[in-house]
């Protein structure tokens, strides 16, 4: 039997491995500003997607003896500082922004803390008021 064994120091709650898994055996739900993610004991899929897209490595799989327990993570979420809503896990954008900030040259990220919503809307302002000046011209 196949065990999908699941580290809590180092999941961040990013969702990559729920959205990869074809048997959808690993659940995701947000709600009340959390985000819960819940990995079976047994994975008996012939894949091992989930361990392949985790970006810290939290997830094993692993031939074992007795079924492991299903095992349920809970995280917080971001809330936009634009409009409210709650986003992404606290504990993900934390992981990940020293990546993305290298990423991108440095410096700061002004947009880090908005949904996707709103950040589409401040970067296409943005787009906006910088071509304003050629259509000026």
């Amino acid at each position: 039997m196949r065990g999908l064994i699941v580290n809590p120091d180092l999941c961040f709650g990013c969702r990559a491995c729920s959205s990869v898994c074809p048997a959808h055996l690993i659940a995701l739900r947000d709600e009340d500003g959390r985000r819960f993610l819940r990995f079976p004991g047994v994975c008996d899929e012939d894949c091992s997607r989930c361990q392949e897209v985790c970006p810290p490595g939290a997830i094993t799989l692993e031939e074992v003896a007795g079924a492991p327990e299903a095992v349920e993570l809970e995280f917080v979420l971001r809330r936009c500082t634009v409009c409210g809503r709650a986003f992404a896990p606290e504990k993900a954008l934390e992981a990940l922004r020293p990546r993305v900030r290298e990423a991108v040259g440095g410096g700061e990220l002004p947009w880090w803390d908005l949904c996707p919503s709103c950040r589409r809307g401040v970067l296409a302002g943005s787009v906006a008021q910088a071509a304003s000046p050629l259509a000026a011209g």
